[in-house]
């Protein structure tokens, strides 16, 4: 999923850039309660047949799940590929390719029993073996591989799947449902080889019929299909005949093929809603809980937010509401520490411990970190000299007015702040040496260990570290029982916000546009597109 990088909007008048940090996916990219938007579905039965005429703002990089890396190309593995388990609108795990599993008591063995009955579009059976092979191959070669935690063993035995940890692993179940976690065809590896990524086989509804580099992709309906998720209606092969992606990179140009027919589905760039909204031949499939979110992050290891006090002073000087107005536009303004729409989000502990803007909480707290304002307005230390900070982040359109909202909120209060702004990748590679102040930041991840990544010590760029929280983290990740597991995540929420160590502004919506035509479109748990109901109306 996308760790630190601008969403599918914030890269509506530029390519999005590849894999950054913890990137992914660039898509999707935790859960949902109530997903989907736009007009109620039709009452009339699912018309069969056509082609769904779908875009990308870029290529993938790969179909291979195991090699692809950028966040457009998960969008595009759901198409090939089904998985052991996937995320319902609860957060919970559900039985796909797996029928069910069990963990042992001291949650560090999970098994899971495979169905029967399932074929790769090869016509080669799924077993234990080729999803054994599958998982495998996947920790041996892809860049992605940390998402299956600390894994010790995998092994089929009999048609069960047996995973043996380290320590137990509660994200383990969100990683399964990622597309890249897709599983794969053994013999189609092994015939392909390295051309694997262009000649995809998994078990899923639809097969790759064509790939015109930089134009189009094309998938024709697997006729075999067999969905067995019980989120959605169609349990057999897709209504579509094709579903084709065309690669174009202008927003614009999206835009006008959508209107004029020539596209039935793009993402939406926030600042084209209105209008879409207002044009009777289309319509917003919006996702309003995401698991995606829009945050500030100290270097406190480095002064001056080494200080609490003023980590805490900024805090308060920030207006998160009118940054998203400014910016995102469409969202919900967050005091947690985690994405609206993933499990343990607490809107308590964000209201009891979270910021708003308060200008007499923020002078007091400047104070208390020794600075005070001159006569004019500028925040001073003792010495008299003025408090000059930088704020580093990447270009795009949105992150850009977010923060240049931020620049001038604080310098209304008196702190002299700079913007450094480079392109994503080389702003996420200067991170980790850790000289940057505070950087504003996107993360989307379905899973609340996401919070890990970002602040158990040293902290993801060596920029924090609190040894109170540590523990916390580790019970919380190790937690496999999802009730004890979300109580955990309070306390973690409380002491990440008690210590500033990120300031939450707000989680944005993802939209899609799409022509009326489309029928069936919506998201699931982790706010990832599903194709399987999608039919077009005649």
């Amino acid at each position: 999923m996308d760790f630190a990088a601008p969403s599918h909007q914030s890269r509506s008048r530029r390519i999005r850039p590849t894999v950054i940090g913890f990137l992914v996916l660039g898509l999707i990219a935790g859960l949902l309660l109530l997903m989907g938007g736009g007009p109620a579905l039709a009452q009339e039965p699912p018309t069969k047949g056509g082609r769904v005429l779908d875009s990308l703002i870029s290529e993938p990089d790969s179909l291979d799940p195991a090699r692809a890396n950028l966040l457009v190309s998960q969008y595009v593995l759901g198409l090939l590929y089904d998985r052991l388990v996937y995320i319902d609108q609860t957060g919970r795990p559900r039985p796909w390719l797996a029928e069910s599993w069990s963990v042992d008591k001291d949650g560090k063995e999970v098994t899971f029993v495979i169905r029967k009955g399932v074929t790769f579009t090869d016509g080669t059976p799924l077993d234990a073996e080729a999803v054994r092979y599958s998982l495998d191959r996947y920790l041996k070669i892809s860049k992605r591989n940390a998402d299956l935690g600390p894994i010790q063993k995998i092994e089929a035995v009999g048609n069960s799947l047996r995973l043996t940890y380290e320590r137990p692993f509660a994200a383990l179940f969100t990683a399964l449902d990622f597309s890249y976690l897709g599983i794969v065809s053994k013999t189609a590896v092994e015939k392909s080889g390295d051309e694997f990524g262009r000649k995809p086989v998994g078990t899923g509804p639809y097969t790759l019929k064509d790939w015109k580099a930089g134009s189009t992709l094309l998938f024709a309906r697997n006729p075999g299909y067999k969905n067995l998720r019980a989120d959605v209606e169609n349990k057999g092969a897709p209504y579509p005949d094709e579903w084709q992606i065309s690669i174009v990179k202008e927003e614009g140009t999206r835009m006008a093929a959508l209107e004029t027919g020539q596209l039935h589905m793009s993402w939406a760039p926030f600042e084209e809603v209105p209008r879409i909204q207002k044009d009777a031949r289309l319509q917003i499939f919006r996702r309003p809980k995401g698991v995606s979110y829009i945050f500030l992050e100290f270097n406190t290891k480095k002064p001056p937010f080494d200080k609490l006090a003023l980590r805490r002073a900024i805090a308060y000087s920030v207006d998160s509401k009118e940054i998203l107005d400014a910016s995102y536009l469409y969202g919900t303004v967050i005091q947690a520490p985690l994405p609206l729409g993933v499990p343990g989000f607490s809107a308590e502990v964000g209201r009891q411990y979270g910021y708003r803007r308060d200008e007499a909480k923020a002078a007091a707290l400047f104070k208390e970190a020794g600075f005070a304002k001159g006569g004019d307005g500028k925040l001073r230390d003792a010495a008299g000299k003025t408090v000059k900070i930088t704020l580093t982040t990447w270009v795009a359109p949105q992150i850009s007015r977010a923060a240049q909202v931020i620049q001038a909120q604080l310098q209304a209060a008196g702190v002299e702040c700079e913007l450094t702004q480079t392109d994503a990748g080389a702003f996420l590679a200067k991170l980790p040496e850790g000289k940057h102040d505070f950087d504003l930041m996107r993360m989307t991840f379905p899973d609340p260990n996401g919070l890990s990544r970002m602040v158990k010590s040293p902290g993801r760029w060596n920029h924090y570290g609190n040894p109170k929280l540590d523990p916390l983290l580790d019970q919380a990740d190790a937690t496999m029982d999802p009730d004890r597991r979300m109580a955990v995540l309070q306390e973690v929420q409380k002491l990440v916000l008690e210590d500033a160590a990120i300031i939450p502004l707000f989680s944005d919506d993802f939209m899609i546009a799409a022509r009326r035509e489309v029928q069936g479109f919506k998201y699931d748990g982790t706010g990832t597109p599903m194709y399987y109901d999608v039919w077009l109306k005649r």
